[in-house]
């Protein structure tokens, strides 16, 4: 005859091993519970996405602008006045509403001033603050989320001619004081990208890279450097001369493979308008090739300062 407490000690030992197997089980699931967390898209990414959206539709919104004012203005997209017997010499390096208060150097409350013994230094950013005069956009959409830049509040914007400072636009333009078949208008190369998020190149700390890349697309990594600070290199909200915005990867996508961020040299050899210069190297309006009858084309070089 069996003991009953033999009978007794076996359940128990089967409700440990059950014990003990529910135990187990909670720890797997546990675990499977941390890497499916761990797998999916932590929040920060969600937001970059949204902010990079954001910043799109304010390129895109600039160019609607653009093509309102180019209607406006025989099929020509803004330039602040500036002095045309310069012309492709102006020094426009000079940081937003950092002008000194003279004809040379208009200070951001100072109007330029067309013509003979008008302004030598102007910046880009006076052009596109020419569109908050009007009205027809606010200084926020001159702001990307992602940036860092911050928008500054104007109690009387009738009274200033350019932003306040570099930190409070996040957004660059054809450089417009070359010739004027260099400028950004309707008869640029539809292909041309005449704004985008501002570049790296805005003082003499950043150096071009050398290299000519071989193929932007397998070697994005390496393409940061030529990138907007703007998305944290990953790429940059870009204007095109058609009228459409695209978030692009990498900065060589002008007419050819052009970088949008460099004076063009040449183009002749790739390392002329892939590579380029710096724009603050001798601020150099954009490359305009002369034509078979040694007049000069419409540009194809894009240069987007700052």
């Amino acid at each position: 005859m069996q003991s009953p407490f033999r009978c007794a000690d076996s359940a128990t030992a089967r409700t440990e091993r059950r014990a003990l197997t529910l135990i187990e089980l909670l720890v797997i699931v546990l675990i499977l519970s941390l890497i499916v967390v761990a797998l999916i898209p932590r929040r920060p990414n969600r937001v970059t996405q949204s902010q990079r959206l954001v910043c799109g539709s304010n390129v895109k919104g600039l160019g609607t602008a653009m093509k309102i004012h180019a209607n406006d203005y025989d099929e020509e997209w803004p330039v602040a006045p500036f002095d045309e017997t310069r012309i492709g010499a102006i020094d426009y390096t000079l940081a937003a509403g950092g002008g000194s208060g003279s004809p040379r150097s208009p200070a951001r409350g100072q109007s330029s001033t067309a013509g003979a013994g008008g302004t030598r230094q102007l910046t880009v950013t006076r052009t596109l603050w020419m569109f908050v005069r009007s009205g027809d956009i606010t200084p926020r959409s001159f702001i990307c989320p992602s940036s860092g830049d911050s928008e500054k509040n104007e109690q009387y914007i009738d009274g200033f001619y350019d932003f306040a400072g570099p930190q409070h636009v996040s957004y660059g333009f054809q450089v417009p004081y070359g010739p004027a078949n260099s400028r950004a208008s309707e008869h640029i190369d539809p292909r041309a990208a005449l704004a985008a998020d501002k570049g790296p190149y805005v003082d003499a700390s950043v150096a071009v890279p050398t290299e000519v890349p071989a193929d932007p697309r397998a070697r994005f990594d390496e393409l940061r450097t030529y990138n907007s600070r703007n998305h944290g290199g990953e790429g940059q909200n870009v204007l095109f001369a058609d009228g459409h915005a695209n978030f692009e990867r990498h900065a060589f996508i002008g007419v050819d493979g052009d970088n949008i961020y460099t004076v063009a040299t040449g183009h002749d050899q790739p390392e002329k308008f892939k590579i380029g210069e710096s724009p603050w190297k001798r601020s150099a309006h954009p490359f305009a090739p002369p034509d078979r009858n040694g007049k000069t084309e419409y540009t194809t070089d894009s240069l987007i300062y700052p």
